[in-house]
């Protein structure tokens, strides 16, 4: 049994989804679910950091898309990476009231099809693209 099957999509309250490539810097989107706000952080480009209201389609895409994407990889407490590693993406899951992730997932590979359309509905929802960091 895959551990995503024990993670009660309706008690997440937020995801964090951060992309990093070596030397160029980092983006990071927090999707709040119960504010329906989407909060944009550029270590480049601080100017262009914001916070966007999404819609519930989107809010609800994003889940959905989410549950698909944790199907394919390891769902873990903690998710340790090589800083060395060229490219790397994250995603934390927190649940009502706590600003501690309760998993975290991540990977090196930016072809994996269920990322690829997870980062789409996100550049999406938040009318940015992820590209320059996270080229997909």
């Amino acid at each position: 049994m895959n551990e995503h099957n024990l993670i009660d999509y309706n008690d997440i309250s937020w995801i964090e989804c951060s992309v990093m490539r070596y030397r160029q810097g980092e983006i990071t989107v927090r999707l709040d679910f119960d504010r329906n706000l989407l909060t944009w952080k550029d270590s480049n480009r601080w100017f262009n950091d914001f916070v966007r209201s999404i819609t519930s389609e989107q809010a609800r895409k994003i889940k959905d898309l989410l549950h698909r994407l944790l199907g394919y990889v390891e769902l873990k407490k903690t998710f340790i990476y090589d800083p060395d590693d060229s490219f790397i993406w994250q995603i934390k899951l927190g649940e009502r009231n706590s600003d501690t992730p309760s998993w975290e997932v991540g990977g090196t590979r930016n072809d994996l099809a269920a990322w690829v359309e997870f980062v789409k509905v996100i550049e999406e929802a938040s009318e940015q693209t992820i590209d320059p960091l996270g080229g997909h």
